[in-house]
């Protein structure tokens, strides 16, 4: 009975201290008015509607940090900072939001079990999971090189075997080999600073003041074809639709190669530029490069186009991107050109942006810009989707095989 009448007494004095009010007490978070949104829910992962160099995705995979999806469903919110998309713990990027649609730029992250939801402001709960969705890389390394390596070339073939040269040697890759399939040419002096393939499965390659070609069978010995002054560190050589080679380096002198008479004839020069990169593209001579002269005036760094007649001559030259004026910065330097089928211009760096795209409209924005890392040196377009770069510092360098998600325009002597 004593023990009944201490609980009725406890009882009742909490209840006076419930029904008490505190007037300093602060009022309650809650609010039993407040409209709560209803909860996303995910339908549909599909591809985004890409931006025409984006790799072909489906709803159940796309590349990691470059592809764009599309989650279809309801209740998502039209503002794009009331919506997050987590891939397991990793935020995408969203680009565009409706109440229905959701699209995402996934984050940098691989894996085959990925899971994607969705959480709105104003809804108590997350969305649905979609899974497993499978981010794949959109580049990986092929030779097995190591940091001793110093790559300083890249070409590739009709077959897309990919030829890298590495100090005195050249290095075969072959297609979807991620090793080094044979040592394909040798020589005494220095390795190529650039490479192409020609007509006949020939392999031109200039090295300082030289050019050189090795046959389809490779050699180890290179044929000498021809030689320039002395001042001129050749950087780049190309053949355009009519068999003329062409190279140029650090006089911005231009010259056309005759690779039957092994003779060279000097066509034109960009005045004090340091050209780093050229490029055939229909009927022009694209030649990327650096000014090095004391007119301040003058384009400190740019992309410059002189059109190509039937008999190799090259006409008055032309700007076509002044890049200093795009990056605002003297160490962001171009070191290849190279483009795509449709026009596209792409610019590897040593700086800023691996790879730049410039739109035929002449939109200049990164590529891939999540995924890659400055300094990319050379890059070669394959004969289908993959671009090949040799990234890296001196000696510590890799040779790159990157999905572009759409064909290179042609290379003449080789295609």
């Amino acid at each position: 009975m004593k023990n009944f009448l201490s609980a009725i007494i406890s009882i009742t004095i909490l209840l006076g201290l419930i029904g008490c009010e505190d007037p300093d007490y602060p009022d309650s978070l809650w609010d039993p008015n407040q409209e709560v949104n209803s909860d996303p829910v995910i339908s549909q992962v599909v591809p985004a509607n890409m931006t025409g160099y984006t790799p072909a995705a489906s709803g159940t995979q796309t590349y990691s940090g470059v592809g764009e999806i599309t989650l279809i469903g309801e209740n998502f919110s039209d503002q794009i900072s009331d919506n997050l998309v987590f891939f397991n713990s990793t935020k995408g990027e969203i680009l565009d939001a409706t109440t229905t649609d959701l699209t995402v730029l996934v984050p940098n992250i691989e894996g085959d079990s990925i899971q994607v939801k969705v959480s709105t402001l104003g809804a108590y709960l997350y969305s649905n999971t979609i899974a497993p969705f499978k981010l794949m890389p959109v580049y990986g390394e092929i030779g097995g090189f190591i940091d001793a390596d110093d790559i300083n070339a890249v070409a590739c073939d009709t077959a897309e075997n990919v030829f890298a040269s590495v100090k005195k040697d050249i290095f075969s890759i072959a297609p979807d080999s991620t090793d080094i399939s044979s040592d394909y040419a040798s020589f005494s002096a220095s390795g190529a600073t650039a490479m192409r393939f020609g007509p006949g499965g020939y392999l031109y390659f200039v090295q300082t003041f030289a050019m050189f070609r090795i046959g389809p069978a490779g050699a180890s010995d290179p044929t000498w074809l021809s030689l320039f002054p002395r001042n001129l560190i050749l950087k780049d050589l190309d053949f355009d639709q009519y068999g003329h080679l062409y190279t140029s380096g650090s006089t911005g002198d231009i010259y056309r190669v005759d690779t039957d008479t092994k003779t060279a004839t000097l066509e034109a020069t960009l005045d004090s530029v340091k050209v780093a990169g050229l490029k055939v593209f229909q009927n022009d001579l694209y030649l990327a490069g650096k000014y090095f002269g004391s007119d301040s005036s003058a384009i400190q760094e740019g992309v410059w186009k002189l059109p190509i007649a039937a008999d190799g001559t090259l006409g008055a030259e032309e700007l076509v991107l002044d890049w200093f004026s795009y990056t605002g910065k003297t160490f962001e330097n171009i070191t290849g050109i190279t483009f795509a089928a449709d026009g596209k211009l792409f610019l590897s760096a040593n700086g800023g942006s691996a790879l730049t795209v410039m739109t035929t409209d002449g939109i200049l924005q990164p590529f891939y810009q999540l995924v890659l890392s400055t300094p990319i040196n050379k890059i070669v377009w394959g004969t289908g989707d993959f671009l090949y770069a040799n990234y890296g510092n001196l000696g510590a360098k890799r040779l790159l095989k990157i999905n572009m998600g759409e064909p290179g325009a042609p290379y003449y002597g080789r295609d």
